[in-house]
């Protein structure tokens, strides 16, 4: 696969999303556009945030586009899509959108307890508290799949769980860490030929994490993906 990042303007239809009713933008339409660039066998690039559900706005969600992208990529053929979740929180309202379609499953690995959610059949949600324990889950987590079933993944690289973000961070989640689930999400997803859209979620800048050290942790994520 070849990893794009470029934005396109995008014509859409409010009817298209689940909405919030305070907000008056949306970044859901460019995750739509990667999600079916990825389908079309063009470029993969990004999709969005996890807490919206129906009838539910969480968090900062103005629009749940993992649940959009996967009904979309379903819709446009795809036979099996994973949702991978790496925020820092939960993603309940993806659950509650999307349970109850076999064709879609999820790995959500968070470390903090917000939108927590008992997993449909099929998906699974764990709960990090020990840093110790997060590489070895995901790894545990990707290799019980079998990729031969799954036409796309999702997967909503959040930065959240970093130690210096206020709103999600786990006391010992370094850059180092972070970056090391990136590149071990990319080699699963390389080394099994996958079909991937991602999207540069969670993290936000506070007293401890400067805005610089935030573009930091995302540019792993880019770095990851581009490489090889």
């Amino acid at each position: 696969a070849t990893w794009a990042l470029a934005t396109p303007a995008l014509n859409y239809s409010v009817s298209d999303f689940w909405v919030s009713n305070f907000l008056g933008w949306s970044l859901a339409p460019w995750l739509l556009y990667w999600a079916q660039r990825v389908l079309d066998d063009d470029a993969p690039g990004q999709p969005w945030p996890a807490a919206l559900g129906f009838g539910l706005v969480a968090g900062f969600c103005t629009v749940n586009g993992l649940a959009i992208a996967a009904r979309r990529a379903i819709a446009a053929g795809a036979g099996r899509i994973l949702v991978l979740d790496l925020d820092a929180h939960c993603g309940g309202g993806t659950a509650d959108i999307l349970r109850g379609d076999p064709r879609i499953v999820s790995v959500d690995i968070a470390v903090a307890p917000y939108d927590v959610y008992v997993a449909p059949p099929g998906w699974s949600l764990d709960h990090v508290r020990d840093v110790s324990g997060y590489l070895p889950m995901l790894r545990g987590r990707l290799e019980a799949l079998d990729p031969s079933t799954i036409d796309l993944v999702l997967y909503n690289a959040g930065m959240d769980p970093h130690e210096d973000c206020d709103v999600g961070g786990l006391r010992g989640m370094t850059l180092g860490i972070l970056s090391e689930r990136e590149w071990t999400v990319f080699d699963w997803v390389r080394r099994h030929r996958l079909p991937t859209a991602f999207v540069l979620a969670g993290g936000y800048v506070g007293d401890r994490l400067p805005q610089r050290t935030l573009v930091a942790l995302h540019r792993m994520t880019i770095g990851a993906a581009a490489d090889g």
